[in-house]
């Protein structure tokens, strides 16, 4: 201790502490947290006041799975309170974890487009599954076990995996379809289905041939079949093949859609959260 002639006295003494603070992994892994410290004197009559105004960061050592992006400082009457910012670096979780879930995600619904003739549908399907449940147990063990926040990015794995073992239903289902009788009645719906899926190709092609041929429209005759690029036949007799080929079409599209969309909705609301983070962080 080293008293000053004014009264003061200075005491210096370097310590090594330890903290914690509690995390909000609801944006793993993009989260970004606060760490509070606070230096206080239980002792009465005591003020506690620094002499700096930057907190130095000179024996720093720079982590692996994270970076201090700013230190903040401020002192009361009787206790200091330092606040360390904390980002994660999300590099590692992205390359090993959350992209290959997100391409096996994507190859997924291509099971459509096998031909149902090859026998390789759902041997594709029910491997790709399996591909997807070791990765989710992958990230299971490298996310933080919090359930409270609970981490956006296993709710949208987890609705990933559901529409996986749902392209396997749809496929053991339409196979078992294919192979129906045609005597057996098709129901009304289905074959609205088959009419929509068959309407939409027909104005595809029609555009497509269109703009093969410099814009200019081919027309097409009533009386045409529907293989010779017409979308309705009156009294047409629907096979449950055609009815097979429409849910292809129709499951394929649904699931690129739904996937697609799952990945733009994570992104928004993180984005959003990490917004609202910000601000508030700044007030």
């Amino acid at each position: 201790m080293l008293y000053l002639s004014s009264g003061f006295g200075n005491f210096v003494q370097i310590i090594t502490t330890e903290t914690t603070c509690t995390l909000d992994t609801s944006s793993f892994p993009f989260d970004q947290h606060i760490c509070e410290i606070i230096f206080m004197c239980n002792k009465h009559n005591v003020r506690v006041q620094v002499n700096w105004e930057d907190v130095s960061l000179e024996y720093f050592q720079p982590d692996g799975s994270w970076d201090v992006t700013d230190v903040m400082m401020r002192d009361e009457y009787n206790y200091v309170r330092i606040s360390i910012v904390l980002a994660r670096k999300p590099f590692f979780v992205l390359v090993n974890l959350i992209l290959p879930m997100t391409l096996l995600s994507l190859i997924s619904p291509m099971v459509f487009m096998l031909p149902n003739e090859s026998g390789d549908r759902v041997g594709f399907s029910i491997t790709v599954l399996l591909a997807t449940s070791v990765f989710m147990t992958i990230v299971a063990d490298n996310v933080p076990a919090k359930s409270e926040p609970f981490p956006l990015i296993l709710t949208m794995l987890f609705i990933s995996y559901s529409l996986t073992i749902a392209v396997v239903v749809v496929v053991i289902i339409n196979a078992r379809l294919r192979r129906l009788p045609n005597s057996t009645p098709i129901p009304r719906p289905l074959i609205w289905l088959v009419v929509m899926i068959r309407c939409l190709c027909f104005c595809f092609r029609r555009r497509h041939t269109q703009d093969m041929n410099g814009g200019e429209d081919l027309g097409c005759d009533d009386n045409k079949s529907l293989d010779a690029e017409e979308p309705i036949v009156k009294d047409k007799v629907w096979t449950w093949k055609d009815v097979s080929v429409a849910i292809d079409m129709f499951c394929m599209t649904l699931m690129y859609t739904l996937k697609v969309a799952l990945v733009v909705v994570f992104t928004v609301v993180l984005q959003s959260k990490r917004n609202y983070e910000v601000e508030s962080e700044h007030h």
